[in-house]
């Protein structure tokens, strides 16, 4: 009898931005963050992937400014959930499609080609000892920003200021989905 395993085909990490980026640094630090959310949302899944695909574009409606939009896909040499094999190939599809002279507003990274960690095709040149330490290390990784808040832990590509991230001083409350933003009522 056969088994078939769901899995999502990819995993997206795309957010919009605050404001227009022309420094090739912050582009970088946002491709950075992306991949780094996308690695937890995989490692969550028990999965790893094949390839990492960089997207960039321009303000689509300022038809005024220059307009560019590119992306590329990298492939990796093994399959990988690692943050920090996942972060160099990105950074290095970034620098291939990167051109200056454009105000950047969006940049996106997609995983793909998932398979479950379980599955996956041991290789004759991979080196088991390295590959536990790295498995350790994402682990402790993700124990640590589960308890103490994401991001407290995170790899220096993704920048210190993180000037580039969307502006949150006029975020609507979540009353549906989180607890502590639930209006409290006091009845006398």
């Amino acid at each position: 009898m056969k088994r078939f395993f769901l899995i999502p085909p990819t995993v997206l990490s795309q957010p919009k931005t605050s404001s227009t980026r022309f420094r090739f640094r912050w582009l970088a630090e946002s491709v950075a963050s992306h991949t780094t959310r996308a690695a937890e949302k995989l490692r969550a899944q028990a999965c790893t992937a094949a390839a990492i695909t960089v997207s960039i574009r321009s303000n689509p409606f300022k038809p005024q400014d220059p307009q560019y939009q590119r992306s590329i896909t990298m492939p990796l040499a093994e399959p990988s959930s690692d943050t920090r094999a996942l972060i160099g190939a990105a950074l290095e599809g970034l620098k291939r499609i990167y051109r200056p002279g454009f105000a950047y507003q969006k940049a996106g990274v997609l995983l793909s080609g998932l398979e479950p960690r379980r599955r996956q095709q041991g290789s004759l040149l991979a080196d088991d000892a390295t590959e536990a330490r790295s498995a350790a290390l994402m682990h402790t990784m993700d124990r640590i920003n589960a308890r103490w808040g994401r991001g407290t832990l995170k790899p220096l590509a993704t920048g210190l200021q993180q000037d580039w991230r969307m502006r949150r001083e006029r975020l609507s409350p979540a009353w549906t989905t989180n607890w502590n933003e639930l209006p409290v009522v006091l009845a006398r």
